[in-house]
């Protein structure tokens, strides 16, 4: 490979060796997930060149070693014109020997081997322009080979990286026949608990009416399937014949039971190519990301897509079932931990069914157009159920009907994205109410027309805005819609310029302060007009990044107004392996109060971290080091807009962590030593500090790996006094067949007189 700049001659020896020693590493790296796919967690890449091992040629490492005048030149990662290199990037194997032959055109003055970072110290043979080597006994994992030439100045003139993978044993393989093809998935997962991690339930009893009379009893106390026990087991299939696919997902859980929402998962879906699809079950439909977005559906949704060849002209998506079940008004007795069993009274809940539908125009990247329809309502059930939910102050029925748009256009191969979601909503919190009677409002049309389709009275949010005495004042429609609806709208764009990516994403967003969704009830509490920007370069081949995030939201309360405005930034720098890396960044976040109320807050959040981690390279061995530090402080503080009135006072709350890790990794020796230390200060209980030692250990090449762990540390016991808290932990994984894994697992935590207890077991089996 041809060098890209001229070396500079003036620098001193020593220097220009460590130069040229620095240059050879700086562009060998192996990622995390690959690391850790072969029982290795540190980052393997190169080291600097020693041991070099000479070719054909005299050049040995001594010369490899000795001075020279000027540094080295930089290195690009192609190789030579006409040269190749076997194995080849991706080259999957299933023997531990592996032969490595290279095309080198020039034969150069020396050459270094280099596996996962370390010098390879098997001969290097040259035969008429061609490198051979032999590796034997590699382990099961990724591999990273990197072959380094020089000349008689030690200046790199070409380098060869690939990455291979050896899988040991060969997995099984069965002849594919025809167009069909299946696969499966079992997972099996028990948990033991005791201490103050088991659960706190003894027994629930439903509550019913004494025939008869109005009074209420308890029924037949039912206990949960353990306080100790927690089991676990999902079962998923998939097969395809030509274009018809199909999928099923089981997942039952031992803490099933008819006084909470369901734990149990089905799903079935069946599909017939990009047309025609049917899913069963329990089924999380995404439609307009303010209406409908993510929830648990358990019915049927179906789905009919006009598309032809890469192109999809049109959508209709429908689904409908059960979001929330009934659940019976109960007691249930909790285990308190002192030997009291404390009783609570539970009014229960609703069954909720939703039915919405989605038309879309489009579909594809670069434009999307849906129209959404969605109404929950729920079941009032019968005359007992209400009197009962009566008697304990129960949630009340509701009934919500929203509709929305929303839209996607791209541009530039995706690289701009403009996007638009809007919905409205009607919101009624008590439906058992009955609608309005036309004769005690003035309004455009009859509630009572409606009560079947949607039920409008006093609890209906905004209801108000369309309400007028006769021969008073008129509707306030705009403030209707304002109230009622939500909005969001922006750019998202990913443009290269230049040896830079610019990422930026714009986004103005409105919640009016009466708009619900059941189909999204995570928009929360926060009405009020705002608007964000997150601004993102990177450079350098993504080795140095800045981001910036600037947001401005004028909450409207309907009782207080407030603003508030937050502010990010981050900083990384990583430059490469065995360079340092690291990263800074921290923010603010402010809330004021707007305009003269009676009672209002003001509060303020800052936070700031910074960290590092370093890959050392010692002598056939790595060190990992990580360094973190987080900084946030808290203010609150009330406001009383009358005279002489003292507020409470909130005292400023400031938080310091400090986290540090050594991780030790020796070649060919499986053992992963590691170390952390923690650090924790409030100001307002004494520092808290953390040491945790522990270690991987593989055995039997790698079909079982051990985990282990031990923290001695310190919590508080009072403000003023620290006491010493331990832990372990152990996992253990066995790796039964290609396909099959079983894992142990336990951690135990004990501060005190308390103790938090965990032994679990896991096997998972692919099929």
């Amino acid at each position: 490979m041809k060098p890209t700049s001229k070396a500079r001659t003036g620098f001193p020896k020593a220097a220009a060796w460590m130069l040229s020693l620095f240059l050879a590493v700086a562009q060998l790296a192996w990622s995390a997930d690959a690391a850790q796919a072969a029982g290795d967690t540190l980052d393997t890449s190169a080291p600097a060149p020693q041991g070099m091992e000479g070719g054909s040629t005299d050049t040995s490492a001594q010369a490899v070693a000795s001075g020279y005048a000027g540094p080295s030149e930089a290195i690009g990662p192609e190789p030579a014109p006409g040269g190749f290199m076997v194995p080849i990037d991706g080259d999957v194997f299933y023997d531990p020997d592996v032969r490595v032959l290279v095309s080198v055109p020039t034969p150069p003055a020396s050459m270094v081997l280099l596996l996962d970072g370390y010098p390879e110290t098997n001969p290097l043979t040259m035969n008429e322009g061609l490198l051979t080597a032999n590796l034997g006994s590699l382990k099961s994992g990724v591999h990273q080979l990197t072959l380094l030439l020089f000349n008689e100045r030690t200046e790199i003139i070409e380098r060869h990286d690939v990455r291979f993978f050896i899988r040991l044993p060969e997995p099984i393989r069965k002849a594919r026949e025809g167009n069909y093809r299946q696969f499966g998935r079992l997972v099996a997962k028990v948990d033991w608990k005791n201490g103050e991690a088991k659960g706190r339930i003894l027994s629930q009893s439903e509550l019913k009416l004494a025939p008869g009379d109005s009074t209420l009893v308890a029924g037949e106390a039912e206990t949960p399937v353990s306080q100790e026990v927690d089991g676990v087991t999902e079962g998923a299939y998939n097969l395809k014949y030509k274009q018809f696919e199909a999928y099923g997902k089981v997942l039952l859980r031992a803490d099933e039971n008819r006084f909470r929402q369901p734990s149990h998962r089905v799903t079935a879906n069946v599909k017939y190519g990009p047309w025609i699809g049917l899913k069963a079950g329990d089924v999380y439909p995404l439609y307009n990301p303010l209406l409908l977005n993510g929830t648990r559906v358990r019915g049927a949704e179906g789905m009919l897509s006009l598309t032809t060849g890469e192109t999809t002209w049109g959508s209709f998506r429908a689904v409908r079932g059960e979001t929330r079940r009934v659940v019976p008004a109960y007691t249930v007795r909790y285990d308190t931990g002192n030997g009291n069993p404390r009783i609570d009274t539970v009014p229960g809940s609703f069954q909720q069914n939703l039915i919405a539908f989605r038309l879309g125009m489009g579909g594809g990247p670069k434009f999307d157009l849906g129209f959404s329809l969605m109404k929950a309502s729920d079941d009032e059930g019968d005359e007992a159920s209400r009197k009962i939910n009566n008697l304990v102050h129960g949630t009340r029925p509701m009934e919500n009907v929203a509709t929305g748009v929303d839209l996607r256009v791209g541009a530039w191969d995706g690289r701009i994205q403009l996007y638009s979601n809007s919905a409205f909503s009607l919101f009624t919190k008590d439906k058992s109410l009955g609608a309005f009677s036309a004769d005690t409002f003035g309004v455009a049309f009859d509630p009572k027309d409606w009560e079947d389709k949607f039920v409008f009275n006093a609890t209906t949010r905004g209801w108000q805005y369309l309400l007028s005495k006769k021969g008073g004042k008129g509707t306030d429609v705009p403030g209707f819609i304002g109230s009622n609806s939500a909005m969001e709208s922006g750019i998202v764009t990913s443009i290269p310029i230049y040896g830079l990516v610019q990422e930026l994403e714009l986004r103005y967003s409105h919640l009016g302060l009466e708009y619900h969704s059941e189909g999204n009830p995570f928009l929360g509490g926060n009405p009020g007009d705002g608007f964000t920007v997150i601004e993102k370069l990177s450079v350098l081949d993504n080795k140095v990044s800045v981001g910036m995030e600037l947001g401005n939201y004028d909450q409207d309360l309907g009782v207080t107004t407030q603003v508030q405005r937050t502010l990010k930034v981050d900083l990384r720098f990583t430059p490469g392996p065995y360079n340092p890396s690291f990263w800074v960044g921290g923010g603010r976040s402010n809330i004021a109060p707007e305009g003269s109320y009676a009672h209002q807050f003001s509060s303020s959040f800052l936070n700031f971290n910074t960290g590092g981690y370093h890959q050392w390279q010692l002598p056939n061995a790595k060190l990992h080091t990580t360094v973190l530090y987080g900084f946030t402080q808290s203010e609150y503080a009330l406001e009383n807009a009358v005279p002489d009135t003292s507020d409470q006072e909130f005292p400023t709350t400031r938080t310091h962590i400090v986290n540090g890790m050594l991780q030790y990794k020796m070649r060919n020796v499986g053992f992963l030593p590691r170390l952390a230390y923690s650090f924790s200060h409030n100001g307002i209980q004494q520092p808290t500090n953390s040491v945790t030692v522990g270690f991987l250990e593989p055995l039997l090449d790698e079909k079982v790996k051990v985990d282990l762990s031990g923290t001695v540390g310190q919590y508080p016991e009072s403000n003023d006094k620290n006491d010493v808290s331990f832990g372990l932990g152990a996992n253990v994984e066995y790796v039964l067949g290609p396909q099959q894994t079983f894992r142990l697992r336990e951690k135990m935590v004990q501060y005190g007189k308390r103790r938090h207890l965990l032994v679990g077991a896991n096997y998972e089996l692919f099929f």
